[in-house]
């Protein structure tokens, strides 16, 4: 390709870590040749600050490392609705990367106090089966697996909070699009996402990973502190009309081909 035609940018859309998924792990194969030759690009995009720091303390760059994350889809969502102040939502693929066990798990420790939350849980996938072996063996008749849903968001924003166990993120969508519908996540702190888009009792709880115990104690304290909950959800939805808005995305693309013309 001749000089000045065009430029080239490298969009890594995931966490370019492989297992445990934390800095200092192997770099998956498919974002190898990518990482070892970012200068070499006239720009690398990734989507998180968190994620740029990391590759930058692994490999040389030429200060073109640029951070854009998505904007969530446009969801169909209710005109009218009121918050069920004892539901929790989940929506993942039925898939071990999402930890559902560790949420099923969780529930069972939440019910022995607060039988009166309920957990849905929307999607599909090979784990169906022993998701649902694990809610019988533990005799949780408040945890659902409601199967897949085209438009999530009614049950986004008529539940109290969004959990979130997944044993690594690239961009957390789930987390943008419960934020659009108004409604806090508790999730689990992996790379990459959770930190960036959770803000400690402002947009939503950050959770040790695979910490149970702890995932518990959070739904618990939102069930018994709804209004706070509520608010989170406001400020959850105002940090997606602002910084994580369509507008606020073709910005931070016009910036970086400003700076890199």
């Amino acid at each position: 390709m001749r000089a000045g035609l065009a430029k080239r940018f490298y969009c890594v859309h995931s966490n370019h870590l492989d297992y445990p998924y934390t800095l200092g792990s192997k770099v998956r194969n498919n974002h190898q040749y990518a990482m070892e030759h970012i200068k070499d690009y006239d720009g690398l995009i990734v989507l998180t600050n968190e994620q740029k720091e990391d590759i930058m303390k692994d490999f040389e760059s030429n200060n073109n490392i640029f951070v854009i994350p998505h904007a969530p889809r446009r969801l169909e969502k209710l005109q009218t609705y009121e918050k069920k102040k004892n539901e929790f939502v989940m929506v993942a693929r039925y898939h071990e990367e999402k930890g559902i066990d560790k949420v099923i798990k969780a529930m069972g420790i939440v019910k022995k106090s607060r039988p009166d939350i309920v957990l849905n849980i929307y999607g599909s996938g090979p784990s169906y089966e022993e998701y649902q072996q694990l809610i019988d063996d533990l005799k949780l008749d408040n945890v659902h697996l409601k199967g897949y849903v085209a438009n999530p968001a009614p049950f986004y924003q008529q539940a109290l909070a969004t959990l979130l166990t997944s044993k690594f993120e690239g961009f957390s969508l789930a987390i943008c699009e419960s934020f659009s519908c108004a409604t806090p996540v508790i999730s689990f702190d992996v790379k990459y996402s959770p930190r960036e888009l959770i803000k400690e009792h402002e947009t939503g709880m950050l959770v040790e990973p695979d910490n149970i115990d702890m995932l518990a104690e959070s739904i618990i304290y939102l069930y018994d502190n709804p209004e706070r909950a509520i608010q989170y959800g406001k400020n959850a939805k105002n940090l997606m009309d602002t910084e994580y808005s369509e507008a606020r995305l073709f910005e931070r693309w016009e910036e970086v081909f400003e700076i890199t013309k």
